[in-house]
């Protein structure tokens, strides 16, 4: 009976590490169009329309950004979900930590299979989103820097105007002085 409802319970985790996996996918997927979209407004940049490309960009980060919380908080449900399956497993197999490494030999061989795969695919995509996100923060830093300078430069040339154009007291227009009379 015992190993029955472990089979349950298992066979519970498992589907909710598919729709898991399937969320780390549509994660993944936006980190590799995040990247994408950070490579091409950077080519943009450099040819000179800093201004133009950090406006759209700002915003689809923003929206990027958006849709990636909707996605975290799906799969933290999904993590609520599967816990009390965990727990169950857990007492079932007198566990003090879920890790069913130990304890292959209890479980169902094509669902104990199925479940290292699962898990497997889903590391393996959280160790991808968290390498593309890093080049992405990487780009987006360098990025930041490029626009600071910019603007930077902006307002040096601002404060040369000030200072120099708009104080025509300190240079008066130039006269003729005729020096015969």
């Amino acid at each position: 009976m015992k190993v029955k409802n472990l089979n349950n319970h298992i066979q519970h985790i498992v589907t909710g590490f598919k729709q898991q996996g399937q969320l780390y996918v549509k994660l993944l997927q936006m980190s590799q169009k995040l990247g994408k979209t950070l490579a091409e407004e950077s080519a943009k940049a450099a040819d000179g329309d800093i201004a133009d490309t950090s406006e759209t960009l700002s915003v689809h980060i923003t929206e990027i950004m958006s849709d990636r919380r909707l996605i975290i908080k799906d799969i933290a449900k999904l993590e609520e979900d599967i816990r009390p399956h965990k727990e169950a497993v857990m007492n079932i197999l007198h566990l003090k930590e879920f890790n069913l490494d130990k304890v292959q030999d209890l479980i169902n061989a094509d669902l104990r299979k199925e479940f290292f795969e699962q898990k497997r695919v889903i590391e393996k995509m959280i160790k991808e989103i968290i390498e593309i996100d890093h080049d992405n923060q990487t780009t987006m830093e360098n990025r930041m820097q490029d626009v600071a300078a910019e603007l930077k430069k902006i307002k040096q040339h601002h404060q040369i105007q000030k200072t120099y154009l708009d104080r025509p007291e300190k240079f008066p227009e130039p006269r003729f002085l005729d020096s015969k009379k």
